[in-house]
C-alpha cells in the first residue's frame, strides 16, 4: 500500500510539471503568435513593409534590361507604386483573413487585393524616372520605332516626355497580368511554394480554438493534482510546501530561458544574407523572439512568485507550529523500594 501511494504521488508530480509547462507555452502563444494585433505590431516595428517590394518582388522590364531602363529603375518605380502604406494595408488584409480562418470564423482563407489601379500609376512613375535620362539625348535624324530596349536619340517630332511614356508602357505591355489581376491566397501560396488550398492544414483551426479552453483548464487540473498529492501524504501541511517547491524549481527554467530570449532575441542573426533574409526574416524574427521571451518570462515568473510565496508561508507556519509545541520531559518509571522495617523496642527501653 505504501509503495502504491508513493507511485501515485510521483505520477501526480509529473502531471503537475507537464500541466504547468504546457500552460506557460499556451499562454505565451495566446499573447504572441495567436494574437493578430501583436503580429501587426511586429511587422510595423521590424520595418519590413519598406523593404517588402525590393526584397521579395524581383521583376524585370519586358524585353530585358537596357542602358536607360535597367532593373534598378524598374524596381524603383515599382516601390513608388506600391509604397509601404499600401503594403501594410494589403498584408493586414491577408492576415485578417488568415486569422479569421484560424479562429473558426470562416471556412477557408479568402481575400482579394486589387491591383488594376496600380498599373497606370506604375507607368507614370517609370516614365518620370526615364524622362531625365532621355532629356540629354540628341534628336534622331530619322524617324525611329521606339522600343523598351536601348535608345540613343529622341525620334523626330517627339520629346523626352512622350518617349518616356511610350517606353514605360511598352515595358509592361508584354505582360497582360502585370498589376492587373488581384492578389489572392492562391497567388501567395504559389509564391511561397505552399499548397494552394488550406485543406492540408485544416486541423489548425480546431487546435487553435482549443487553446483558450486549455489555458483555463490546465491550472484547474494542476490544482486538482496538487490536492491529490497532499491527500496521499501523511503530513499534509508539509507536502503543500513540497509541491510548491517542486513546481518552483521546475518552472524557473522557463523563466531563465524566457529572460535570455527576451534579452538576446533582438540581436539574432543568420548566416544567409540575401535580401529576403536580411530585410524581412531577420527583423521579423527578432521582434517575435523578443516578444515570446518577454511573455514566457512574465507567465513563468507569475508561477514562480506564487510557488515561492506558498513555499515560504508553509515553512513559516511549520516553524511556528514547532516552536509552539510544549516539550514535556519523559516520564520516569516508578521505583519500588523495599519497605523500611522499624526495630522492635528492647526490654530496657520500656519503663
Amino acid at each position: 500500500m505504501t509503495f502504491l501511494r508513493w507511485i501515485g504521488r510521483a505520477l501526480l508530480l509529473l502531471l503537475i510539471t507537464v500541466a504547468i509547462s504546457a500552460w506557460v507555452v499556451l499562454a505565451t502563444m495566446q499573447s504572441t503568435v495567436l494574437n493578430r494585433q501583436e503580429v501587426y505590431k511586429w511587422l510595423v516595428s521590424s520595418g519590413v513593409y519598406s523593404h517588402l517590394v525590393t526584397s521579395v518582388v524581383q521583376l524585370e522590364p519586358t524585353g530585358g534590361e537596357s542602358t536607360l531602363l535597367d532593373k534598378a529603375t524598374f524596381q524603383q518605380a515599382l516601390q513608388q507604386t506600391l509604397p509601404s502604406t499600401f503594403m501594410q494595408q494589403s498584408a493586414e488584409t491577408a492576415l485578417n483573413a488568415s486569422y479569421d480562418w484560424l479562429e473558426g470564423k470562416t471556412s477557408d482563407i479568402s481575400f482579394s487585393i486589387p491591383l488594376a489601379e496600380k498599373r497606370q500609376a506604375f507607368i507614370n512613375n517609370l516614365s518620370a524616372l526615364l524622362q531625365p535620362k532621355l532629356a540629354g539625348l540628341p534628336t534622331c535624324k530619322s524617324t525611329l520605332t521606339i522600343s523598351a530596349g536601348d535608345i540613343t536619340c529622341i525620334p523626330a517630332g517627339k520629346n523626352a516626355l512622350q518617349v518616356a511614356e511610350q517606353m514605360a508602357t511598352q515595358s509592361v505591355g508584354g505582360s497582360s497580368d502585370f498589376l492587373t489581376l488581384p492578389v489572392t491566397p492562391q497567388d501567395v501560396a504559389r509564391s511561397l511554394n505552399m499548397p494552394a488550398q488550406s485543406s492540408p492544414l485544416a486541423w489548425l483551426p480546431s487546435v487553435a480554438t482549443l487553446v483558450p479552453t486549455l489555458a483555463i483548464a490546465l491550472p484547474i487540473f494542476t490544482l486538482l493534482c496538487a490536492a491529490g498529492f497532499v491527500l496521499l501524504s501523511a503530513e499534509k501541511l508539509k507536502n503543500i510546501g513540497t509541491v510548491a517547491s517542486y513546481v518552483l524549481f521546475n518552472v524557473i527554467f522557463f523563466t531563465v530561458a524566457g529572460g535570455l530570449l527576451w534579452y538576446f532575441g533582438g540581436n539574432l542573426a543568420f548566416g544567409d544574407q540575401t535580401p529576403v533574409v536580411s530585410d524581412i526574416i531577420v527583423p521579423l524574427t527578432r521582434q517575435a523572439a523578443a516578444a515570446i521571451g518577454m511573455w514566457t518570462t512574465i507567465y513563468s515568473g507569475i508561477v514562480c512568485v506564487i510557488c515561492a510565496a506558498a513555499w515560504i508561508a508553509i515553512a513559516v507556519l511549520l516553524q511556528r507550529k514547532k516552536q509552539n509545541m510544549v516539550v514535556l520531559p519523559p516520564r520516569q518509571p516508578e521505583q519500588h523500594l523495599p519497605p523500611v522495617e522499624t526495630p522492635a523496642p528492647k526490654a530496657h527501653d520500656i519503663k
